[in-house]
């Protein structure tokens, strides 16, 4: 697994199947990936829960505010190289 743009591409693919890098998930690997997405999507939840607080504190309004923001390229860039990396994190997971 050298490329991980090869990774986003092949997991987009909808007929893709059984992903190649995969062979045999026990369950202790799918047990870890699924602690690593709960812990990450609490962790993101808790952040989430301040920002808005902090946006309706401050008047800069709520959820639809954010849900009708345009992100500049340069945010998107780093918003897919986190993904980029949290989705290597997750296939390590399965195949170490």
């Amino acid at each position: 697994m050298s490329d991980p743009a090869s990774v986003s591409e092949l997991l987009l693919k909808p007929q893709r199947g059984k992903p190649d890098f995969v062979s045999e998930v026990s369950a202790d690997q799918l047990v870890d990936v699924v602690m690593r997405l709960a812990m990450e999507i609490s962790a993101l939840r808790d952040r989430l829960d301040v920002h808005e607080a902090l946006a309706e504190k401050h008047g800069f309004g709520g959820p639809e505010v954010v849900d009708s923001f345009e992100l500049d390229e340069a945010t998107r860039d780093r918003q897919a190289a986190r993904r980029e990396r949290w989705v290597q994190r997750v296939i390590h997971d399965l195949t170490t």
